[in-house]
């Protein structure tokens, strides 16, 4: 099998934003958010593409990309490395840090490939609905999930697993995105 860092990114988002939406473990979902974010931010940077943490500096110049980098993998080094500080303990984590990471990776593999998967892109929707964004900004897709912002998290991940099951049964929805070598990439 040949498989191109850009194929990992993708796998890596399609199998958290599915351990999202499906309820599932946070830590796993984070580690697999982090893994595709590392690899979609080298590559802008290794292709010239402006990233979404290149965009965070002009707004924050204070930082440095390194600064921004320990920012965005701030909690990977603790579920991957025990030997570093074997007692170590993480509090106050939360689901919320996963989505962070996540649509950090798949906002870069949608500029890397002009476009994404479907998992992806409901991901990018939701997320922005849960931060307000996109009701002032983009109207179309808060209706994608009305009332989103006042539920409880268990209902919101179940209204985005919700909405990505409708959308992945709707041909219209898929979007076509070059992979580098490969002309075109669809997830099962």
């Amino acid at each position: 099998m040949t498989i191109t860092k850009l194929a990992v990114a993708e796998r890596l988002i399609v199998a958290s934003v599915r351990t999202v939406f499906g309820g599932g473990d946070p830590v796993p979902a984070y580690l697999l958010a982090a893994s595709a974010r590392a690899i979609t931010s080298a590559l802008c940077d290794s292709r010239g593409i402006c990233s979404f943490l290149d965009d965070a500096l002009k707004h924050y110049p204070s930082l440095s990309k390194n600064d921004l980098y320990r920012m965005a993998n701030r909690h990977a080094g603790f579920f991957k490395h025990a030997d570093r500080d074997p007692e170590a303990e993480l509090e106050n984590f939360t689901d919320e840090q996963v989505d962070e990471v996540l649509f950090i990776a798949a906002h870069d593999f949608g500029r890397l490939c002009q476009g994404m998967p479907i998992e992806a892109q409901i991901f990018e929707a939701w997320f922005l609905v849960l931060q307000g964004v996109a009701e002032a900004e983009l109207p179309e897709l808060a209706k994608l999930f009305p009332g989103l912002r006042g539920r409880p998290r268990f209902d919101q991940v179940a209204e985005g697993g919700r909405v990505l099951k409708q959308m992945r049964s709707d041909p219209a929805f898929k979007m076509t995105y070059s992979l580098a070598a490969k002309p075109t990439s669809t997830v099962p």
